[in-house]
């Protein structure tokens, strides 16, 4: 399958006055054309910064290194300029809340015809914009769409805004799409139409999709991969299956025994002990190894490095290929916890 975004090595830091700090330290992941892969972690882990870096959104004071290949442009390094022609064309973004991020004054419909207008090879009719709008938002499964082009954000519930972002965010057709937690704050039935549209997209138009999120529900019902991430890095990345059947880490486990679920029994949620450390007291070696029961000597003296084939970890005590969670009611994997 092809390889259309590839990231290796990408950091971002900030200055601070105890000197420059990487709340992203080593991310690399790839996604292929036509997949959904999830980009999975707990809250401050790193996940949006990285998203908004491969933007050219991280702030003025960030500094980016690694690379960040799409097609022929490395995302890290490319002009201001390139990076403003390939968003929206080629890469959209999602972001987490559409009341901030929609124009408060301007109608969706007058939002969605700025997103066709920026980089179109020629102007339309009023009449087919108009037309444009109305399709994206029936696409996008809005309920009277030609009456929605007049509403302002703040008169369309949490999930139609988030319909409506998602209708501008298609207007030019990207190939890759980065949708960082687009079921935040969304119930369950709606959370669940969110996530259906997404994959009924990636089958209609063949888009690939980045999907930020922490919860393990979604990716569940959604995803064809899962990349998690610990403290700035990724730690472990496989097909969907493989992470929740076949964990390597101890995290991505950890994560899984502390997850809600559906028709689970009276099996009692197991938290993983301790905090995650911060972004300027990360221990030498690995992240994860003050809070792990399987650490070794050599976990506190280095970094593992992300190593394997479709089954990638970052692991000196990795659990056994063979491992295998407690099983559960296949239902609990096809709904989103909220």
């Amino acid at each position: 399958m092809e390889r259309l975004l590839e990231v290796a090595q990408l950091r971002v830091s900030f200055p601070s006055e105890s000197g420059p700090v990487s709340p992203v330290e080593d991310v690399s992941f790839d996604v292929h054309a036509g997949e959904i892969i999830g980009l999975v972690g707990e809250s401050g882990c790193g996940k949006s910064l990285g998203a908004l870096a491969l933007m050219g959104l991280a702030g003025p004071t960030a500094t980016v290194s690694g690379s960040a290949r799409y097609g022929g442009i490395d995302l890290v390094t490319a002009p201001q300029k390139e990076l403003e022609r390939l968003r929206g064309r080629d890469i959209a973004m999602i972001f987490q809340d559409p009341l901030s991020t929609l124009n408060p004054i301007m109608t969706i419909g007058a939002q969605i015809a700025e997103a066709l207008h920026l980089g179109a090879e020629r102007r339309q009719s009023s009449q087919q914009i108009q037309k444009t709008c109305v399709s994206l938002l029936s696409e996008v499964g809005l309920p009277q769409p030609a009456a929605r082009l007049r509403a302002y954000p703040h008169e369309l519930s949490g999930g139609m805004r988030q319909r409506a972002m998602i209708a501008m965010m298609l207007a030019r057709e990207p190939a890759l799409l980065i949708a960082d937690e687009p079921t935040t704050a969304l119930d369950p039935t709606v959370q669940a139409q969110i996530l259906a549209l997404l994959k009924r997209l990636r089958q209609q138009r063949g888009a690939a999709i980045l999907l930020i999120t922490h919860d393990f529900g979604v990716v569940a019902q959604t995803c064809d991969r899962i990349a998690v991430m610990y403290a700035g890095r990724i730690i472990e990345t496989a097909p969907v299956e493989d992470i929740f059947f076949r964990p390597r880490h101890p995290y991505t486990a950890g994560l899984l025994r502390a997850r809600a679920s559906l028709g689970g029994g009276e099996r009692p949620l197991e938290p993983i002990p301790g905090i995650v450390p911060p972004p300027g007291g990360r221990p030498k070696g690995c992240s994860f190894e003050p809070r792990c029961a399987l650490a070794r000597p050599e976990c506190r003296l280095s970094a593992p490095l992300l190593t394997g084939d479709a089954h990638k970890f970052a692991c000196h005590a990795p659990l056994p290929a063979r491992y295998s969670r407690p099983a559960e009611p296949a239902r609990s994997l096809a709904w989103p916890v909220a």
